[in-house]
Order: structure tokens, then sequence, then C-alpha cells
């Protein structure tokens, strides 16, 4: 049931998003050009439900994996009647545009998905377009051992030069157990260092890990439930958890999801949390009990110390930021290949 939920079923509604908008950019292109439109179904097999507008048979069909355009006169094997309005009547140069509209449909959907979301709500750490200023090291990291320092300013990365960190934080992301030469200032000498990339599990794949950080972003506890274990053993509000049972974690995501993951796996075992508050560094030792149907030391993390950047962007901003985005993500891809 896990598989399910977790993989098969956003697989399904996905791909089926994907198939039904290709479909939709033949549907639309035919239409316009004077194509009859037979069918246009959401599904495959049996038809379960739908309705006739014009010429076309609007159609929900069982299986949910996309879907399909049928007509007129398409087929190799169907019988045609040199009727205006079949596929194969039309000029060449109509059934081309035709032919390329469900591609052009779902290049255009990744672009305006983003851009839409930018236009409404735009929100990037400030870091992201900076040059690559190492804030801070996580100790007994990738980072630390290859000898890279708070201070240090990255002046190549792997063959890109004067990177920003949007391009470092990529680089090492999509290298995994790899080594990347970098190349830093730290203070008037120019150094070069071997960094070995870590590898970390994420979703069922694995991304690189470096320790490298560009803020002072920090895992902070934001309330703390009266009564609750996390509250009885003296957790406060503020306090950074910089360890959990004695192992450090990153002050990011994934030391959020690191807490989430001990205490889940913590049944009738007390766990140790270790804070920062103020000059203090204090172990917090309490036992997770079931709340809702999972273990809970009934407290909420937060992020803090990252500087965020908010804004709405205007139209031709946020196409911009599409774009570059999408360009962004191929390449990423290209390289993770």
């Amino acid at each position: 049931m896990g598989l399910l939920l977790n993989y098969i079923i956003p697989f399904v509604l996905v791909l089926g998003a994907m198939i039904v908008i290709h479909e939709f950019g033949h549907f639309i292109v035919a239409k316009f050009f004077g194509i009859r439109v037979d069918v246009f179904s959401v599904g495959f097999g049996k038809r379960l439900w739908g309705f006739r507008k014009g010429d076309t048979d609007y159609r929900i069909s069982l299986i949910p994996l996309g879907g399909y355009v049928k007509m007129a006169g398409e087929n190799l094997d169907e019988q045609r009647t040199g009727a205006p309005y079949e596929f194969m009547s039309k000029p060449k140069w109509q059934r081309f545009c035709v032919a390329i509209a469900g591609p052009a449909m779902n290049i255009l959907t990744a672009l305006a998905i983003p851009a839409a979301i930018a236009m409404i709500h735009h929100e990037v750490p400030a870091y992201l377009d900076k040059p690559a200023l190492i804030k801070a090291v996580e100790p007994n990291s990738p980072a630390e051992r290859a000898g890279l320092q708070p201070g240090d300013l990255i002046l190549a990365a792997d063959g890109i030069q004067n990177p920003k960190w949007q391009e470092v934080e990529d680089l090492v992301g999509v290298s995994p157990d790899q080594e990347l030469a970098i190349t830093v200032r730290r203070e008037s000498e120019t150094k070069q260092v071997m960094l070995h990339v870590a590898a970390r599990p994420f979703e069922q794949e694995k991304i690189g890990y470096s320790g490298l950080k560009a803020d002072d972003e920090r895992i902070t506890v934001k309330d703390v439930t009266e009564g609750e274990p996390a509250a009885v053993a003296g957790l406060q509000p503020d306090d950074n958890i910089i360890a959990v049972n004695g192992n450090r974690i990153e002050q990011n995501i994934y030391g959020q999801l690191e807490i989430i993951r001990a205490i889940r796996s913590s049944a009738d075992t007390p766990i140790t949390l270790t804070v920062k508050r103020g000059d203090q560094t204090l172990d917090i030792k309490a036992a997770p009990r079931m709340n809702q149907g999972e273990l809970r030391l009934g407290f909420t993390q937060d992020r803090t110390g990252r500087e965020m950047i908010n804004q709405r962007l205007p139209l031709f901003a946020a196409i911009r930021s599409s774009i570059d985005e999408n360009i962004r993500i191929l390449q990423l891809t290209r390289t993770a290949l």
C-alpha cells in the first residue's frame, strides 16, 4: 500500500496530466485548421462517461494513463473519402503544425507553470545569486576534510569560473561520490583543493553533500507543547538543535528530516537532543510517545538565520525566470546522466 501511495499514484497522475496536455495541443490545432476530431479521451480503453459536442466525443476512459485524440482520416488503415475535414486532406504544413503542437504544448506548460508561480509568490534564498563566499563549514563534513574554511571565496568549481552559490549547490548535488577541483581565495592567497563530495539518500536516489554553508541557517525550536515529553524534559522555544543522540546534524532541511526520523524510530527509547541556548550547550533527553498515530516529542521545528527574497515578479521577469529555471534543470539533467 505504501508503494502504491508514494510512487504509483503520483506517477500515474503526473504522466496522465502530461499526456492529456500533449494531446490537447494536437486537438486545439486540429480544430483551428478545420480537421474533424472524432474523439478526445482522457484515459484509454473502455468509455466510462462523456458527452458529444459537435463532431467530437469528449470522454473519460477506463485506463488512466494519459489519453488520446482521434482525427478523421489520420490512420493509414482507415477508409478515406477525401473530404476537406480529413487530416490527410490538409496541406503538409498544416499536418506538420498539428504533429508538433503536442510537444509544443508540453514545453509551453513547463514554462507557464513556473512563471505563474513566480508572479504569485517568488521566494528564494538571497545568497543563491551571490558569489560563493563560504560562511561556515559543517563539522566532520567533506568540506572540512578538504581544508575549506569560513571566509574562503570560491573562484572556480570543476571548471566553472567565479560561480554563484546556485551553481555550486547544483554541481555538488549532482556529483555524489565524485572529486571536484575547487579553487579558493583565502585572504591574499589562492589555494586549490580536491573536494570529495559525499552521498546521502534522497527518495530512493542519492545526492551530493559537501558541508559548505552560505549563511547562518540554524534549526531552531519554534513551539513546545505544554505537558508533552519535550516540554517536560526542558526543551524551550529558540533552542538551536545541533545534534541527535550525539551525532551532529546539518543545519538545513536534511537535518530537520534527520530529527524527525530519529524521533519516529525511537519507540520506548529516550532520545537525546543537543541544543545551544545562548552560550550554553545542553543535552535534552526525552522519550517520544504516540500521538495521532505517530511517535512525537511535542515540538515544532523552524529554520532561522536565512535571508529570503520574497517578491512577485512582473510578467516578463517571471517568464525570464521560468526560462532560466528550465535551462538550469536541463543542464543538471545532462550532468547527472
